[in-house]
Protein backbone atom coordinates (compact mmCIF):
# COMPACT_ATOMS: atom_id res chain seq x y z
CA UNK A 1 0.00 0.00 0.00
CA UNK A 2 1.73 3.26 -1.21
CA UNK A 3 -0.55 5.55 -1.36
CA UNK A 4 -3.05 7.15 1.97
CA UNK A 5 -5.74 9.34 2.86
CA UNK A 6 -5.39 11.82 5.70
CA UNK A 7 -8.66 12.58 7.54
CA UNK A 8 -8.85 14.77 10.86
CA UNK A 9 -11.82 15.82 12.73
CA UNK A 10 -12.40 18.96 15.38
CA UNK A 11 -14.73 19.15 18.04
CA UNK A 12 -13.90 22.38 20.17
CA UNK A 13 -14.40 22.09 23.97
CA UNK A 14 -13.92 25.18 26.47
CA UNK A 15 -10.14 25.61 26.69
CA UNK A 16 -8.23 26.89 30.00
CA UNK A 17 -5.17 28.55 29.75
CA UNK A 18 -1.78 26.05 28.75
CA UNK A 19 -4.52 23.64 28.02
CA UNK A 20 -2.15 20.94 26.23
CA UNK A 21 -4.73 18.25 25.38
CA UNK A 22 -7.42 20.87 24.08
CA UNK A 23 -4.51 22.11 21.45
CA UNK A 24 -3.35 18.79 20.51
CA UNK A 25 -7.03 18.21 18.77
CA UNK A 26 -6.38 20.77 16.27
CA UNK A 27 -7.11 19.79 12.62
CA UNK A 28 -3.45 21.24 12.10
CA UNK A 29 -1.66 19.13 14.68
CA UNK A 30 -3.53 15.88 13.50
CA UNK A 31 -2.42 16.69 10.27
CA UNK A 32 1.39 17.29 11.11
CA UNK A 33 1.65 14.08 12.71
CA UNK A 34 0.13 11.67 9.72
CA UNK A 35 2.30 13.38 7.77
CA UNK A 36 5.39 12.57 9.48
CA UNK A 37 4.06 9.26 9.99
CA UNK A 38 2.70 8.83 6.05
CA UNK A 39 6.47 9.83 5.76
CA UNK A 40 8.31 7.43 7.74
CA UNK A 41 6.13 4.71 6.58
CA UNK A 42 6.32 5.90 2.41
CA UNK A 43 3.39 6.33 2.08
CA UNK A 44 1.93 9.15 -0.76
CA UNK A 45 -0.41 11.69 0.45
CA UNK A 46 -2.72 11.77 -2.49
CA UNK A 47 -5.56 14.04 -0.26
CA UNK A 48 -6.93 15.14 2.62
CA UNK A 49 -10.32 15.54 4.35
CA UNK A 50 -11.09 17.54 7.62
CA UNK A 51 -14.58 18.09 10.00
CA UNK A 52 -14.40 21.35 11.96
CA UNK A 53 -16.98 21.39 14.85
CA UNK A 54 -18.32 17.82 14.12
CA UNK A 55 -19.23 15.64 16.65
CA UNK A 56 -17.50 12.07 16.75
CA UNK A 57 -20.38 10.15 17.22
CA UNK A 58 -21.97 8.81 13.94
CA UNK A 59 -20.67 9.16 10.44
CA UNK A 60 -23.82 11.61 10.11
CA UNK A 61 -23.15 15.31 9.58
CA UNK A 62 -19.61 14.90 8.81
CA UNK A 63 -18.92 15.27 5.04
CA UNK A 64 -15.27 14.98 5.33
CA UNK A 65 -15.17 11.49 6.23
CA UNK A 66 -18.06 10.78 3.99
CA UNK A 67 -15.66 12.30 1.20
CA UNK A 68 -12.59 10.34 2.56
CA UNK A 69 -14.07 7.24 2.53
CA UNK A 70 -15.14 7.23 -1.14
CA UNK A 71 -12.07 8.20 -2.44
CA UNK A 72 -10.41 5.66 -0.13
CA UNK A 73 -12.53 2.90 -1.61
CA UNK A 74 -12.16 4.24 -5.12
CA UNK A 75 -8.37 4.35 -4.79
CA UNK A 76 -8.20 1.22 -2.58
CA UNK A 77 -5.66 3.23 -0.75
CA UNK A 78 -5.00 3.89 3.30
CA UNK A 79 -7.21 5.94 5.29
CA UNK A 80 -4.80 7.68 7.92
CA UNK A 81 -5.97 9.81 11.18
CA UNK A 82 -4.08 11.05 14.13
CA UNK A 83 -6.23 8.69 16.73
CA UNK A 84 -9.44 6.28 16.50
CA UNK A 85 -11.13 8.78 18.83
CA UNK A 86 -11.08 11.28 15.49
CA UNK A 87 -12.23 8.99 13.47
CA UNK A 88 -15.25 7.51 15.04
CA UNK A 89 -16.25 7.25 18.98
CA UNK A 90 -18.18 4.09 19.09
CA UNK A 91 -17.01 0.57 18.45
CA UNK A 92 -19.92 -0.24 16.15
CA UNK A 93 -19.30 3.02 14.07
CA UNK A 94 -15.54 2.21 13.94
CA UNK A 95 -15.78 -1.30 12.90
CA UNK A 96 -18.21 -0.56 9.88
CA UNK A 97 -16.00 1.92 8.84
CA UNK A 98 -13.08 -0.54 8.86
CA UNK A 99 -14.60 -3.43 7.42
CA UNK A 100 -15.80 -0.75 4.36
CA UNK A 101 -12.57 0.03 3.80
CA UNK A 102 -11.18 -3.85 3.87
CA UNK A 103 -14.24 -4.76 1.84
CA UNK A 104 -12.82 -2.47 -0.56
CA UNK A 105 -8.78 -3.61 -0.60
CA UNK A 106 -7.98 -0.35 1.56
CA UNK A 107 -6.47 -0.37 4.95
CA UNK A 108 -7.04 1.82 8.41
CA UNK A 109 -3.96 3.72 10.02
CA UNK A 110 -3.46 5.77 12.97
CA UNK A 111 -1.07 7.32 14.63
CA UNK A 112 -1.51 7.58 18.12
CA UNK A 113 -3.22 3.68 18.64
CA UNK A 114 -1.09 2.29 16.50
CA UNK A 115 -3.78 0.23 14.43
CA UNK A 116 -2.58 -1.31 10.95
CA UNK A 117 -5.42 -3.21 9.48
CA UNK A 118 -3.09 -4.77 7.24
CA UNK A 119 -2.42 -7.41 9.78
CA UNK A 120 -4.11 -9.66 11.90
CA UNK A 121 -2.58 -8.46 14.75
CA UNK A 122 -3.51 -5.27 14.02
CA UNK A 123 -7.21 -5.95 12.99
CA UNK A 124 -6.90 -7.82 16.20
CA UNK A 125 -5.75 -4.78 18.34
CA UNK A 126 -7.82 -2.07 16.53
CA UNK A 127 -11.17 -4.43 17.43
CA UNK A 128 -9.91 -3.87 21.15
CA UNK A 129 -8.70 -0.27 21.07
CA UNK A 130 -12.06 0.56 19.89
CA UNK A 131 -13.72 -1.32 22.23
CA UNK A 132 -11.82 0.43 25.05
CA UNK A 133 -12.64 3.85 23.43
CA UNK A 134 -16.42 3.33 23.86
CA UNK A 135 -16.17 1.98 27.15
CA UNK A 136 -14.57 4.89 28.59
CA UNK A 137 -16.55 7.15 26.70
CA UNK A 138 -19.96 5.18 28.31
CA UNK A 139 -17.88 6.33 31.51
CA UNK A 140 -17.72 9.33 30.88
CA UNK A 141 -21.71 9.64 29.85
CA UNK A 142 -22.73 7.81 32.91
CA UNK A 143 -20.56 10.00 35.60
CA UNK A 144 -22.23 13.03 34.03
CA UNK A 145 -25.89 11.51 33.79
CA UNK A 146 -25.41 10.80 37.30
CA UNK A 147 -24.10 14.61 38.50
CA UNK A 148 -26.82 15.53 36.12
CA UNK A 149 -29.65 13.44 38.05
CA UNK A 150 -28.16 14.39 41.64
CA UNK A 151 -28.32 18.45 40.43
CA UNK A 152 -31.77 17.80 39.27
CA UNK A 153 -32.97 16.20 42.34
CA UNK A 154 -31.48 18.71 44.02
CA UNK A 155 -33.37 21.57 42.29
CA UNK A 156 -30.73 23.20 40.55
CA UNK A 157 -31.24 23.47 36.49
CA UNK A 158 -28.84 22.30 34.64
CA UNK A 159 -29.88 23.21 30.96
CA UNK A 160 -31.59 26.39 29.29
CA UNK A 161 -34.93 23.87 28.30
CA UNK A 162 -35.97 22.27 31.30
CA UNK A 163 -36.69 18.31 31.17
CA UNK A 164 -40.39 17.48 30.83
CA UNK A 165 -41.52 16.79 34.24
CA UNK A 166 -39.76 19.97 35.41
CA UNK A 167 -40.19 23.98 35.25
CA UNK A 168 -38.36 26.73 36.13
CA UNK A 169 -38.93 27.85 40.06
CA UNK A 170 -41.22 31.55 39.75
CA UNK A 171 -38.72 32.79 42.72
CA UNK A 172 -35.82 31.47 41.51
CA UNK A 173 -35.67 30.92 37.96
CA UNK A 174 -32.03 29.21 38.05
CA UNK A 175 -33.86 26.53 39.94
CA UNK A 176 -36.23 23.93 38.87
CA UNK A 177 -39.07 22.45 40.66
CA UNK A 178 -41.60 20.00 39.47
CA UNK A 179 -44.47 20.36 37.18
CA UNK A 180 -47.83 18.82 38.57
CA UNK A 181 -49.17 18.30 34.61
CA UNK A 182 -46.43 16.76 33.26
CA UNK A 183 -45.74 15.01 36.11
CA UNK A 184 -48.80 13.48 36.01
CA UNK A 185 -48.31 12.41 32.57
CA UNK A 186 -45.08 11.12 33.26
CA UNK A 187 -46.80 9.05 35.97
CA UNK A 188 -49.47 7.77 33.16
CA UNK A 189 -46.25 6.77 31.26
CA UNK A 190 -45.10 4.77 33.73
CA UNK A 191 -47.99 2.52 33.80
CA UNK A 192 -48.41 2.18 30.54
CA UNK A 193 -45.09 1.03 29.60
CA UNK A 194 -45.38 -1.54 32.90
CA UNK A 195 -48.53 -2.91 30.66
CA UNK A 196 -46.39 -3.00 27.82
CA UNK A 197 -48.47 -0.93 25.74
CA UNK A 198 -46.52 0.90 22.56
CA UNK A 199 -45.31 4.30 22.23
CA UNK A 200 -48.44 4.89 19.50
CA UNK A 201 -50.81 3.34 22.46
CA UNK A 202 -49.48 5.48 24.80
CA UNK A 203 -49.59 8.68 22.80
CA UNK A 204 -52.80 7.94 21.61
CA UNK A 205 -53.73 7.72 24.99
CA UNK A 206 -52.51 10.75 26.66
CA UNK A 207 -54.12 13.29 23.97
CA UNK A 208 -57.25 10.92 25.44
CA UNK A 209 -56.67 12.14 28.82
CA UNK A 210 -56.11 15.55 28.19
CA UNK A 211 -51.83 16.00 28.58
CA UNK A 212 -50.57 17.38 25.87
CA UNK A 213 -47.31 17.65 24.91
CA UNK A 214 -45.13 21.26 25.04
CA UNK A 215 -45.70 22.10 21.71
CA UNK A 216 -48.78 21.26 19.47
CA UNK A 217 -51.80 19.11 20.15
CA UNK A 218 -50.76 15.76 19.10
CA UNK A 219 -47.57 14.12 20.64
CA UNK A 220 -44.85 13.51 18.22
CA UNK A 221 -43.15 9.83 18.55
CA UNK A 222 -40.02 10.98 18.35
CA UNK A 223 -40.71 13.62 21.19
CA UNK A 224 -42.33 10.05 23.30
CA UNK A 225 -39.73 8.13 22.83
CA UNK A 226 -36.91 10.91 24.27
CA UNK A 227 -39.14 11.43 27.36
CA UNK A 228 -39.83 7.64 28.02
CA UNK A 229 -36.48 6.80 27.99
CA UNK A 230 -35.67 9.22 31.31
CA UNK A 231 -39.28 7.36 32.79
Amino acid sequence: MSKCVLYGRFSPRPVEKDDAAAVSDSISVQFDFCMKFADQKGLEIIESFQDEYASGKSQNGRPGLIKALNLVTKEKCALLTYSLSRLARSTTDALQISKRIEKAGGELMTVKDAVDTSTPMGRFFFTMVAAIAEMEREWISERTSDAMLSHQANGRRMSARPPYGWKPDSVKPALLVMDKAEQEAIELMRACLAEGMNNKAIACLLEEKGFKPRTGELWDLTTLRRILARV
